[in-house]
């Protein structure tokens, strides 16, 4: 089997990516793997996606829940976000994942920050970087189901289009 040799290795810089081994549960798993699907991207793009969102953008994705649900009747907005979630109880998989410059390091601050009570989310107690990671997917196919849950809600009552939309549009640079 001969190797496939990449043209210009910086307009691919996923091929040199440092490696990050999650071990992943297979629900989870599949879960980011629709959203990759949905959002017509990769798998490893999804969760590269789910932690740049995390540690830019967390707060403005909860705020746009915040808004949308407040858009909504109060018995509307619970009905929307009533869909059920993943619970954490299948066997686990590796995952290959090739993080961004620096995410690794964040990754591995949360989990230190995590030790010492200061991290981001201080009612967890587990802190090592697999389990933050996994956190961090988590919540990320949690409020992709969220916002498309209300945004479908909005959309119903203006009688708009119920399509899934790629969340990561609303995120906008910390810089």
């Amino acid at each position: 089997m001969t190797s496939r040799k990449v043209a210009n290795p910086s307009a691919c810089p996923s091929r040199t990516a440092p490696k990050f081994v999650i071990r992943i549960r297979e629900d989870l798993n599949e879960a980011v793997a629709a959203l990759a699907e949905i959002h017509h991207r990769s798998a490893n793009s999804e969760m590269v996606q789910a932690i740049e969102a995390w540690f830019k953008n967390k707060d403005q994705l909860e705020l746009l829940k915040t808004i949308l649900s407040s858009r909504l009747d109060p018995a509307a907005a619970v009905m929307a976000l009533s869909a059920p979630r993943l619970v954490p109880s299948q066997p686990e998989t590796k995952f290959v994942v090739r993080l961004l410059e620096g995410q690794r390091e964040s990754i591995a601050a949360e989990s230190e920050a995590r030790k010492t009570g200061r991290g981001t989310n201080k009612s967890i107690s587990r802190v090592c970087m697999n389990d933050v990671a996994n956190d961090i997917l988590q919540w990320w196919v949690d409020v992709n189901q969220d916002l498309n849950a209300l945004f479908a809600a909005c959309a119903k009552l203006k009688g708009g289009s119920k399509e899934a939309l790629d969340v990561s549009v609303f995120m906008t640079s910390a810089a």
